[in-house]
């Protein structure tokens, strides 16, 4: 009876049919299982932070995404999804494992679920500004350190972190405007002596105003942070940081990630609201 049943046409066909299903589905349901890069890779950025990161129609914008899409999207062929939250939410998503990373100044908190590239993305730098006609005010060119503004009537905006914590926080008295265009237009007229603050963001905004011409950099970093990709430690990316850092250290050796941030601080930048100073 055996022998009977398996001869049958219509029952070894139905064996053919079943054995061919079996070798055409198996290895794409390997491959799915395999395959923990199958989603995009998903990168949380503070979305009110021009020049750095914004949200803007419905899209990110800025310095950190525009080199974040050079290397991971255009170098490195990996598909990348640019997502905008206020910056705990942003932070918090990368903690709950609903986004893969971020790139932030690295901390030890941070670092409890996030590894991060050890070579920075870019490095935040924090100057003095002056009226351009002061520029080469002995008194002011001798400016070496944040003790050095206590003698100046130095201007800050109120939500400016920077300026409260590192300003404020050594002694130097600040005049407090309500925002960040207040602060740049006092400054032109000679309302206040200096501005210190986040380079980018100054110089992003001072070209935002048509106001570059009138104001000046002094040469000396009085602080600066550095920003750094950190991958989740449970995310299926985290084996792409010594690709990433690798793609990275020959961008910035050749001059792109320069470029970059020069089409937002020299170049004439795209539209974007006034910026915060630091997501420290």
């Amino acid at each position: 009876m055996r022998d009977n049943f398996c001869q049958a046409p219509h029952i070894r066909g139905l064996l053919v049919t079943a054995l061919l299903l079996a070798f055409s589905v198996s290895p794409v349901l390997a491959q799915d299982t395999d395959n923990p890069q199958k989603e995009p890779l998903r990168l949380a950025f503070f979305n009110d932070y021009a020049p750095y990161s914004w949200e803007e129609g419905g899209r990110m914008r800025g310095i950190l995404v525009d080199v974040m899409d050079e290397i991971l999207s255009r170098r490195m062929g990996l598909a990348v999804e640019y997502m905008g939250y206020p910056w705990a939410r942003a932070q918090e998503h990368v903690k709950s494992r609903k986004a893969d990373g971020f790139v932030t100044l690295p901390n030890d908190e941070r670092r409890s679920y996030v590894i991060f590239c050890e070579l920075p993305v870019l490095i935040g730098t924090y100057t003095v500004f002056v009226n351009r006609k002061n520029a080469h005010n002995p008194d002011m060119a001798d400016i070496s350190s944040i003790p050095d503004l206590k003698r100046f009537v130095v201007g800050g905006y109120l939500g400016s972190s920077w300026a409260s914590r590192h300003l404020e926080a050594q002694g130097v008295p600040i005049v407090w405007t309500n925002n960040l265009e207040s602060l740049l237009r006092m400054l032109v007229a000679d309302r206040i002596e200096m501005v210190s603050n986040n380079s980018a963001v100054i110089k992003y905004n001072l070209r935002l105003l048509g106001l570059s011409d009138k104001v000046a950099e002094l040469p000396n970093v009085l602080d600066q942070a550095p920003f750094n990709l950190g991958i989740g430690k449970q995310s299926p990316y985290l084996s792409v940081l010594p690709e990433f850092e690798e793609t990275l250290r020959k961008l910035t050796d050749d001059g792109t990630i320069k470029a970059i941030v020069e089409r937002y601080t020299v170049s004439a930048p795209p539209p974007g609201p006034a910026a915060h100073d630091s997501v420290r």
